[in-house]
């Protein structure tokens, strides 16, 4: 699904705050820090009564509450002028059917409100963090065109987050809402969770310990440094057309690739061992076309390499 009708809205920092909900979210906590960077006055919404306090101090204000709440839905868009909106439901057990009620009513339904509530305060610019897991796995590089079909092992999580581009093109018709739906790729950096793949090959080759690999580690994925993907939210606010855009690096990287470019990266003597090699593999995706990025913003990701520095310095 992509925007057939773009819009162009184009906000600078002197225009009005930017409201970033999810912002004690991992993505949420670097897109609030690149948008302070760039002169943006920001402000929070989040349902974490204990907001880290270096993201704290990057807000003018923080309201707490949820995307069900309309009273903190209104002081949250006092003087804003766009809006980043990271908030979502992630269920316990992805794979749980029974969790599929919750996540239309938060990331589907909870994002058509946030967009009715932003339009009724003359709020045109959303930027919604959708993503990349929902396309349809092929052999070929991902375009924006590509075919999404969110039937997969998370397919109650990523029905729901495609269900809310739906209703933000919706509202780009009816309402002249101008939104950009970025459809981000696996997305690592300082802050990750500890339990993900890539969180965990870079601790146990700090502590010496071996890097295991299940199915392979041939299933793959395109991982993308969290710093470029909250640099894809500000430029979004400041250029470009309305539409989906892909935030990824570009390339496909194996897991058995990424075990051993974390062991170089930090020098380690971690053996890698990899199992499963007769097992059949999870699907994974191929690498994201980021052409469109490209052309709009200037977007170029940094390398694996780079990243992993960036990342196992910071860790």
């Amino acid at each position: 699904m992509t925007l057939q009708h773009p819009r162009e809205e184009i906000i600078s920092p002197t225009q009005g705050a930017i409201l970033v909900t999810g912002i004690s979210g991992f993505i949420g906590r670097h897109v609030a820090a690149s948008l302070a960077a760039a002169g943006y006055e920001v402000i929070g919404l989040t349902r974490n009564t204990d907001l880290p306090r270096e993201t704290a101090g990057l807000c003018s204000r923080v309201v707490v509450g949820d995307l069900g709440h309309p009273t903190a839905l209104k002081e949250a868009l006092v003087g804003v002028a766009g809006v980043c909106h990271l908030a979502a439901y992630l269920p316990s057990d992805y794979a749980d059917p029974s969790e599929a009620e919750a996540c239309l009513s938060v990331n589907a339904l909870g994002t058509l409100e946030l967009a009715r509530a932003a339009l009724r305060s003359g709020v045109r610019r959303m930027v919604y963090a959708s993503t990349a897991s929902a396309y349809l796995p092929t052999s070929e590089p991902l375009t924006e065109e590509s075919a999404v079909s969110p039937t997969g092992h998370a397919a109650w999580y990523q029905t729901s987050k495609v269900a809310a581009e739906f209703y933000l093109e919706r509202l780009r018709d009816s309402d002249a809402l101008s939104p950009v739906i970025l459809r981000i790729a696996s997305c690592y950096g300082p802050g990750m969770e500890a339990r993900s793949v890539l969180a965990r090959f870079v601790a146990c080759a700090q502590r010496g310990e071996s890097l295991q690999v299940f199915h392979g580690g041939r299933s793959q994925a395109d991982f993308v440094h969290v710093l470029d993907v909250a640099q894809c939210f500000v430029s979004a606010l400041s250029a470009g057309e309305s539409g989906v855009y892909n935030a990824g690096s570009g390339c496909a990287t194996t897991l058995l690739e990424m075990a051993r470019a974390v062991k170089e990266v930090l020098g380690s003597s971690s053996p890698v061992r990899v199992l499963d090699a007769g097992n059949p593999v999870p699907a994974g995706l191929p690498p994201l076309s980021i052409a469109k990025a490209a052309t709009a913003w200037g977007y170029a990701p940094m390398s694996l390499q780079s990243g992993l520095k960036t990342f196992t310095a910071a860790s």
